[in-house]
Order: C-alpha cells, then sequence, then structure tokens
C-alpha cells in the first residue's frame, strides 16, 4: 500500500471514530427534568388562573402533530382585575434533534387556517434580562389575536433555524442532546398595543415568580 493510501485510511477511521465519540449520548431531559405543570404558578402577580372551560377548539390534526412531538403541554388563561386574558401555551420536547424540531406558532396557525401578519422581532426586557422574541398577529374573521413567543434549546433561546442548529451543536460539543420548548402568549379582543402591553406585564410577572433553575430554562440563560 502507497504512504497517501495509508494516510487516506487512516484519516477516514479517525474521522468515523470521532462522529462515533462525538455522538451525543446524554439527554438534558434526564440530566436536569423539568415538570411545567407544577413549575409555572396558577397565580403570577396581578393574573389568576381564569378555570372557566375554553371554548377554542384546536383542528383535530394539528393537535395530533403537537401531541406526537412534544412531550409536556401546558395550556392556560389567565385573567386580570380588569377581565383582560392573557393565553399561555407552552410545548416542551425531550428531544430537540432533527427529527423532533420545535413547531413554530406562525406555521400552526397558518394550517389552521389563520392569515398571519404583522411579523416583527423585538427584545423582552426585565431587570438583567434580555430575551429575544417574536410578536405576530393572527386573524381569522373577527378573531384578532397578537401573540408573542420564542423557542429555546436547551437554555438558549432561539428563533432562527440556523440559532436552533447552533444550539444543538454547542450543546453536542459536550455530547448532551438538548431539550427544548415553544413559549407562546397570545391576547383575544383587545386592540394590539394592550395586548402587547399586557403579555408583557404578565412575562415580567412570571419572570420574577420563578426560581433562577426553572427561569433559565424558559426565559434562557
Amino acid at each position: 500500500m502507497s504512504l497517501p493510501s495509508l494516510i487516506a485510511g487512516v484519516v477516514m477511521l479517525a474521522s468515523a471514530y470521532a462522529a462515533v465519540a462525538m455522538k451525543p449520548t446524554h439527554h438534558m431531559a434526564q440530566l436536569q427534568p423539568i415538570q411545567l405543570q407544577s413549575v409555572i404558578p396558577e397565580k403570577i402577580g396581578e393574573w389568576t388562573l381564569d378555570k372557566t372551560p375554553a371554548i377554542d377548539q384546536i383542528n383535530p390534526e394539528v393537535q395530533a402533530k403537537i401531541n406526537r412531538i412534544y412531550s409536556q403541554l401546558v395550556q392556560r388563561t389567565y385573567v386580570n382585575s380588569l377581565g383582560h386574558r392573557i393565553m399561555l401555551s407552552i410545548a416542551y420536547g425531550g428531544d430537540q434533534s432533527d427529527a423532533l424540531r420545535v413547531h413554530r406558532p406562525e406555521v400552526c396557525y397558518g394550517s389552521q387556517g389563520f392569515q398571519v401578519s404583522q411579523q416583527t422581532l423585538a427584545m423582552f426586557q426585565h431587570g438583567d434580562a434580555k430575551v429575544p422574541i417574536r410578536r405576530l398577529v393572527a386573524a381569522m374573521g373577527n378573531r384578532i389575536e397578537p401573540i408573542t413567543y420564542w423557542m429555546t434549546v436547551g437554555e438558549k433561546v432561539a428563533l432562527t433555524g440556523w440559532q436552533h442548529k447552533l444550539a444543538q451543536l454547542s450543546y453536542g460539543v459536550d455530547r448532551v442532546i438538548p431539550d427544548g420548548m415553544v413559549f407562546r402568549v397570545s391576547t383575544v379582543g383587545l386592540d394590539v398595543e394592550t395586548s402587547y402591553r399586557n403579555q408583557e406585564n404578565f412575562l415580567a410577572q412570571l419572570y420574577k415568580s420563578l426560581p433562577s433553575t426553572e427561569r433559565n430554562r424558559i426565559f434562557g440563560a
């Protein structure tokens, strides 16, 4: 065997070994488990859990897909003393590999027949926290629903596909398969500016109410 062929063979074997050795094997969901139903309080500042039955129905096909992708779902409505309501939805997946990537709200709403518009990037700030967020408005008939959301991969906020992939790779260096979630709040029946103002107030109260460990998983570290 010639020297160049021998070197090429050694390089190929080394690459194959490195690919196996660096393959993520530890699940964050098992290393740092989180139970969102118990973590999220029923009272968040001036906002209390509204226990009246929800009347909105999600498309069964969409619901089936969500159930297949995510291992935990928190879907609640909170109300304040003015009667304003905030709808909270957290979809959590224990494996944020390419096969189980989080499902974007603009896609989810669009698949249910909503017209999605006014998509903007913004920043939620509270104290030292700065969380990149995406805002959009979903409309169907007379229903206008301003939405604020973000996505996490482990303890990293990822709004775009390349941010999502970069976060995956950064955990992969430590051979960790990260979990992830889509965190969404929305409002119906109020103008867009009031809706976003209420949503920021709700998020600030939630941020203050959470212990630091759970806060980092939800808002990003």
